[in-house]
């Protein structure tokens, strides 16, 4: 912050100074620079704004022509990737699936904030974040939803619901929350009765070079056939494909598909996982099955996957499981496993708990948890996402403690004093979406600004 003012602080003196066509910069003694014009030295600004928060840099592009020339240039981008490769963090924040819009029929839960200029600078990232609605497509703003996370970016959709599709999505977009650009996919061409939708990108230098988003149809029931609609940045058009499987293979439609290794990766709660590859092999998938010690009989089929999780941590692909009986609100425990071999399937279990071992805080109970996995921490191995009602809860593997981050909403007290739940403060917490910011924003084409 005080290298933030002290920019800030220097441009004006640069502005005021121009008069006596001369700036010196020293400790009142010694001299240390003097140059003319307000022009700082090339060298000297990209050394000071590489240390800069990437959200600061943007915003002093306005402080003058030599300072948005420096800035927009690649190599620019290049360097501050690089420095900050150096460090083990970068700003993120989980993001929920509801945008802020006006008349919008997703209620705006308790706690969110906007997504904007805030992202988390705790390590915890206590709170989740709602993305703003561009301006001009506030007038379709209730039936807008996100879909996916993947390199900076976020692909959402305008869900358009009729007798033929439960969440037909009409519309696509891909915007990029920290530029704040924003521009939109030709429509789809295929009604699905359910969509689930992926998103793969391909970044080189910061520049978003390919992406392809895909549609799997899914059918609430088991089938040999997979039918796909899939989207080419390339062509520029959506391309139909059918894969016919020697498995029978649902989905669990509720979790969206997790982007790693250039495939996209669906979770069949009996098979396994899905592997889908739009770029190399957009007609066949593969199975990698789930771990052996996995007891299937716990986890009711019916919740479709929503206590189960397939995520990216640490460069692997890893498996989270709560165990237990949900129609009896029985919690047994948790347990996670690491694919070691992507071409062989073979996993390790990481961690395993029973209820008993768990260490619970005093806000919590310690019977009938809900909990739904969320994420991954991007950082820390140790932490584990999970929302409980209306809050996120954190689990560290070491401890193994359990830690409410926020204060859980009273439905008890509000069953009694009205006689119903409220139900706007559920979170779906199995459609949130971890949202990591690379350490330069993505450059996209064709802007749609949201101003």
């Amino acid at each position: 912050m005080e290298m933030i003012k002290g920019l800030e602080s220097s441009d004006r003196n640069l502005r005021s100074c121009k008069a006596r066509k001369c700036v010196r910069f020293g400790d009142g003694n010694n001299e240390v620079l003097s140059f003319m014009e307000g022009d700082w030295p090339e060298w000297l600004l990209i050394e000071v704004l590489c240390r800069v928060p990437v959200k600061c840099v943007f915003r002093f592009k306005c402080v003058s022509k030599q300072w948005l020339y420096v800035i927009s240039h690649s190599s620019f981008a290049r360097f501050y990737i690089a420095r900050a490769s150096l460090f083990e963090t970068r700003p993120w924040a989980i993001l929920s699936s509801s945008l802020n819009a006006k008349g919008s029929d997703m209620r705006d839960y308790p706690g969110q904030k906007l997504l904007g200029d805030m992202y988390s600078d705790d390590f915890k990232c206590p709170d989740t974040y709602v993305l703003p609605m561009p301006r001009s497509q506030e007038a379709y703003g209730q039936n807008y939803k996100i879909l996916a996370v993947n390199d900076g970016l976020v692909l959402y959709g305008w869900r358009h619901d009729s007798r033929d599709s439960m969440n037909h999505i009409a519309e696509y977009y891909i915007c990029n929350p920290t530029t704040k650009k924003w521009f939109a996919l030709p429509p789809p061409q295929r009604y699905f009765k359910w969509v689930s939708a992926g998103f793969i990108t391909r970044v080189e230098g910061g520049t978003l070079t390919s992406y392809k988003v895909v549609r799997l149809d899914c059918l609430f029931r088991k089938s040999n056939v997979l039918n796909f609609e899939i989207f080419s940045s390339e062509t520029g058009q959506w391309v139909d494909s059918t894969v016919l499987s020697d498995h029978e293979i649902e989905v669990a439609f509720r979790r969206m598909p997790v982007s790693f290794n250039g495939n996209l990766h669906w979770v069949d709660r009996e098979l396994g996982i899905v592997v889908f590859d739009p770029y190399k092999n957009p007609h066949k998938c593969r199975i990698i099955r789930l771990p052996p010690d996995i007891n299937k009989q716990l986890n009711n089929s019916k919740y479709n996957g929503i206590h189960s999780l397939c995520d990216v941590s640490q460069g692997h692909l890893k498996y989270f499981e709560v165990s237990g009986n949900f129609e009896q609100q029985a919690f047994l425990g948790f347990s996670i496993w690491v694919l070691d071999d992507y071409i062989t399937g073979h996993w390790h279990l990481q961690h395993r708990v029973r209820h008993s071992d768990i260490l619970f805080p005093d806000t919590l109970p310690r019977s009938g948890l809900p909990l739904i996995p969320v994420s991954f921490h991007p950082f820390d191995p140790n932490i584990f996402f999970l929302g409980w009602r209306d809050i996120i809860v954190s689990y560290n593997l070491q401890t193994r403690r359990l830690e409410a981050l926020g204060v859980p909403y009273d439905f008890q007290a509000m069953l009694q004093r009205t006689g119903r739940f409220d139900f706007s403060r559920m979170r779906f917490w199995w459609w949130a979406f971890m949202l990591v910011l690379p350490p330069w924003p993505t450059s996209v084409s064709s802007p749609l600004s949201v101003a």
